[in-house]
C-alpha cells in the first residue's frame, strides 16, 4: 500500500501514526466476561418474595421432574405413533421412511437438495404417492406445515371442492337416454 501513496488512514483528521504503529495495540480493551449464571433456586426467590432456599429447591425438584414425565410421555405417543403407523398392512415402507424425512423438514440434511419429485423418481415410484405419505405423517405426528406442504385451508377448500365434485352424479354421453 505504501507504493501506491497510501501510508495512513483516509480520513486526514487523524494522526497515521496511531493505526500504523503495532505498539498501540495495547490500548485495545480486553473483552469482558460474561456474568455468572445465577442459581435457579436464587431466580425463584427473587421472584416469589419469602420463599425459603428448601422450598425453591423443592419447587424446583417437583418441575424438573413433571417436565422429564411430560417429555416422556410426548415421545412415547409419538414412537406409538410411528410403530401403529408402520406396521400396517400395504406399506411401501420405503415411501413411508422417505415421507417422513421430508415431513420432518430433513430433507436438506439427507437427500442433498432433491425435492420430492426427484426422490420419488430415484425410487421408481410417483410424487403423489411420496406426498401421500408425507401428508399422513404430518397429520399424525402434528408437524407445522413446511415449504412443500399445502395449509391447512387449503386443504380444507380442496377437500370440500372433491367431496362436492365426486358427490353429483356425471352424465356421459355413454350413460345419455
Amino acid at each position: 500500500m505504501a507504493t501506491k501513496g497510501i501510508t495512513g488512514p483516509l480520513d486526514d483528521s487523524l494522526p497515521s501514526t496511531r493505526y500504523n504503529n503495532c505498539d498501540q495495540i495495547s490500548e485495545i480493551p480486553a473483552p469482558t466476561t460474561a456474568p455468572a449464571a445465577e442459581d435457579p433456586a436464587d431466580e425463584l426467590r427473587d421472584l416469589i418474595p419469602g420463599l425459603t432456599a428448601d422450598q425453591a429447591t423443592a419447587i424446583l425438584a417437583w418441575h424438573t421432574q413433571t417436565i422429564d414425565a411430560a417429555f416422556k410421555a410426548e415421545i412415547s405417543t409419538l414412537l406409538y405413533c410411528i410403530v401403529l403407523f408402520l406396521i400396517r398392512p400395504n406399506i411401501n415402507h420405503t415411501l413411508a421412511t422417505w415421507g417422513r424425512v421430508y415431513a420432518a423438514g430433513l430433507e436438506g440434511a439427507v437427500v442433498l437438495g432433491r425435492n420430492q419429485k426427484q426422490q420419488a423418481e430415484s425410487l421408481g415410484e410417483d410424487r403423489a404417492k411420496l406426498n401421500h405419505y408425507v401428508t399422513q405423517w404430518r397429520d399424525r405426528l402434528g408437524f407445522t406445515v413446511l415449504k412443500f406442504c399445502r395449509p391447512d385451508s387449503a386443504r380444507a377448500a380442496y377437500a370440500a371442492r372433491a367431496s362436492k365434485t365426486h358427490a353429483t352424479p356425471k352424465t356421459s354421453r355413454y350413460n345419455q337416454k
